[in-house]
């Protein structure tokens, strides 16, 4: 068994290897999210509340983004379920 001081000297290199690649996403991320979404969602919301109306458009897109939060909410506990 490796002695404690060990452990987490390992820990805190696997930390130092994980933190700049996900910084590097995250600001990726919130460099193209929203010049994606903007235009996504206007190319896609104007025909939507043309077609529906604008009560209907904000329920069903109300109701997807519920589904997509079980949907998430579930994924997420399979994934952490499957690796026990």
């Amino acid at each position: 068994m490796p002695p404690p001081c060990r452990t987490a000297a390992a820990g805190a290199d696997a930390d130092a290897l994980v933190r700049p690649t996900t910084t590097g996403i995250v600001a990726a991320f919130g460099v193209f999210m929203p010049v994606l979404a903007v235009p996504l969602g206007t190319a896609l919301g104007g025909p939507l509340v043309v077609g529906l109306g604008a009560r209907r458009t904000l329920l069903v897109s109300a109701a997807s983004v519920a589904v997509l939060g079980v949907a998430a909410a579930g994924a997420a506990r399979a994934g952490r379920n499957s690796g026990r």
